[in-house]
């Protein structure tokens, strides 16, 4: 869903991640290139997570954003950041803005480092740097006021610990459902998101889902279109577990 999410909603993510580039990127020109593949030594293949082009504002320059987004944390992943910058600027000879979202559930008490240095005897030889953002390690207080769509959802991710996570839901369904016709194309999609990521207990859902029917009547055809997806779902590998067990039992 992040992938899909941060296509839709590009330019809200651009201002959350890199405010000062996000202002010179003329989004009307943005094409994502997901499907493009880069060889590595040897034949060796590497899918991006988000690859988009995109020209400078007023100007014919072309720039290129990497986005790559994290589960885990790697000691050699700003290493990887800079085989894949490396890579893209061989092939597109242009600038490339890298950025990682780390979204693993761990609030690290030491960051990893956001460049990847060479250096010996006290010559420096590279020095790459990338943008990091670990989700877990923002405080939601910071946050909680944005009007930026992605934010609001991303506030599932950061740190919730001192707050009240069942009123933070309640405050970023009612974002979700009041009139704005900036997220019309992507409501269900920040819903979708919202209720795979940000789970509390049942009686806590079922009480913030009447009160958003109450309030943004409109809301009830999404939720339920939700639950019957899940519904259709379980059916469908149930039904899919029983033919392997009779399979198994057959051959037996």
């Amino acid at each position: 869903l992040y992938k899909e999410l941060i296509q839709a909603l590009f330019e809200d993510f651009m201002e959350f991640a890199f405010e000062d580039i996000h202002r010179h990127i003329d989004y009307k020109t943005v094409k994502f290139l997901d499907k493009e593949v880069f060889d590595i030594f040897e034949g060796v293949e590497r899918r991006l997570d988000v690859f988009a082009e995109a020209n400078i504002k007023g100007k014919k320059e072309i720039i290129y954003i990497h986005i790559e987004i994290e589960s885990s944390r790697k000691k050699e992943f700003p290493f990887r950041m800079w085989e894949y910058y490396s890579l893209i600027h061989r092939k597109f000879k242009k600038p490339v803005i890298p950025i990682a979202l780390f979204v693993d559930d761990q609030k690290w008490t030491e960051m990893l480092p956001d460049k990847y240095e060479v250096g010996f005897m006290g010559h420096q030889f590279l020095s790459f740097n990338y943008k990091q953002i670990k989700l877990k390690n923002f405080k939601v207080q910071d946050y909680i006021k944005s009007q930026n769509p992605i934010v609001q959802v991303l506030l599932s991710r950061m740190d919730l610990s001192d707050v009240d996570a069942k009123k933070i839901k309640m405050g970023i369904m009612h974002f979700i459902f009041r009139p704005q016709k900036n997220i019309d194309k992507s409501r269900s999609m920040l819903y979708n998101f919202i209720k795979t990521y940000f789970a509390l207990s049942p009686k806590d859902e079922e009480e913030i889902n009447s009160k958003i029917i109450q309030e943004a009547p409109e809301a009830n055809m999404l939720i339920q279109t939700y639950y019957q997806k899940i519904e259709e779902k379980a059916i469908k590998q149930g039904l899919e577990k029983g033919i392997i067990q009779g399979i198994e039992q057959g051959i037996e």
